[in-house]
């Protein structure tokens, strides 16, 4: 348990909010941005998907994109509201709207856990800021609705041991299928270490192994071999492995090196203003800061965090971004160290988090659109040369990743 502060109760609680809804709201200056990275791939299998009447196995220019299609199930009735035409806004409200299930199942576990409410508004705003504020929180690619099935998973995992409630963990359960069903096979691997974990740390480990709690684990681990056998008829296992192999695949020995010495400062730079306040606090009282882990469940966390970070952090070929589900995680340490600074240190963040907000709504509106159009062309101008092209001679591709 967090104690609250003298008064932080009463003069932070609304605060926090406030700005925690401002920042959502910020979203909406960037619904309109032309496609971005690899967004046009999710747009794309949800149209074929929709004319083509086939729900299973998404296809992109009719080739089989060896992806589950929870995704697309998002994004269909969205944009067949708002019309084919906004089917990237359909997709970016999608990948929104699950940046905001996540920050208040984010919520929903702190008080559960850590039995305050305000601290949880406050890990909530911080949880949007950095990478998720400015780019990943919008941006139109399965991995925020895939980091909510997983943090869901996790968070209710960890409430079902601790209260050793069954339904907790059949949400949990719920939330591993669904993440298999959104993107990928990994977030087996996230609650797998979390369940460890937390069966060497909670005392109500035996929940875990009660016939019923196994069952029901053991059916939600089946479940992707079910899919792929009855469902799927084997459309999605494959590229999944491959995916993960090419992953594991080490080409250059330079690269790599280079990879593992900056995977960690990249993670790190993910998170600023919050990153470099607490790293900054922290080289000034060393062992205070080390005080501040003690917390039994912060001990959880880092055990949590770390195991699932190496993988990624020491893997040939990932990105960042493949550790979404554990942004709540990261959200969650780095506001609980600001925390136990005391008020002014908080008062300090949340004056860098309010100008982190204020520069994002600049950002949506005047420097992500004059950098789209100014560096990366008028893509509406490319899309009709194409469409006038084609009327009078074959178009080939040979890559459409993006």
């Amino acid at each position: 348990m967090i104690n609250d502060q003298d008064g932080l109760v009463y003069k932070k609680q609304k605060v926090f909010w406030v700005w925690f809804a401002i920042a959502q709201f910020s979203f909406i200056t960037t619904l309109g941005l032309p496609y971005v990275g690899e967004e046009a791939v999710y747009t794309i299998t949800s149209l074929e998907m929709a004319f083509n009447h086939e729900w299973v196995a998404p296809t992109v220019y009719g080739v089989n994109y060896a992806r589950p299609p929870l995704f697309n199930w998002f994004i269909i009735p969205v944009a067949q509201v708002l019309g084919w035409d906004k089917v990237l806004i359909a997709s970016r409200l999608v990948t929104a709207f699950a940046t905001l299930f996540t920050t208040l199942l984010l919520i929903w576990f702190i008080q559960k856990v850590f039995k305050n409410r305000t601290f949880s508004f406050f890990v909530a705003l911080v949880y949007l800021s950095g990478d998720v504020l400015f780019r990943r929180g919008w941006v139109a690619y399965a991995d925020p609705l895939f980091s909510f099935f997983v943090f869901g998973a996790m968070a209710c995992l960890w409430v079902a041991v601790q209260e050793k409630r069954f339904p907790f963990l059949l949400l949990a359960m719920l939330g591993l299928i669904a993440s298999f069903l959104t993107k990928a096979i990994t977030g087996y691997i996230f609650y797998g270490i979390t369940a460890i974990v937390l069966y060497y740390t909670s005392q109500n480990r035996k929940f875990l192994l009660t016939p019923r709690s196994l069952l029901l684990q053991c059916f939600a681990f089946a479940f992707p071999f079910i899919w792929e056998a009855f469902i799927s008829k084997g459309a999605h296992g494959s590229g999944m492995i491959v995916d993960v192999m090419t992953k594991l695949n080490l080409q250059n020995f330079g690269h790599y090196l280079l990879k593992v010495l900056f995977y960690p400062v990249d993670t790190w730079l993910r998170w600023l203003p919050v990153s470099a306040l607490v790293l900054y606090f922290c080289i000034r009282k060393p062992k205070q800061s080390f005080v501040y882990l003690q917390n039994p469940h912060i001990k959880t966390i880092l055990w949590v965090v770390g195991l699932n970070y190496v993988p990624y952090w020491l893997a040939p070929e990932t990105h960042v971004r493949y550790l979404m589900p554990l942004y709540p995680w990261f959200a969650l340490l780095l506001a609980y160290m600001l925390w136990q600074m005391g008020e002014k240190k908080i008062k300090i963040a949340l004056l860098w988090l309010i100008m982190g907000i204020i520069i994002r709504y600049v950002a949506g509106i005047v420097i992500f659109p004059y950098y789209e159009q100014q560096y990366r062309g008028d893509y509406q101008k490319a899309a009709h040369d194409i469409l006038s092209f084609v009327q009078t001679k074959p178009l080939y591709i040979e890559d459409h990743s993006a």
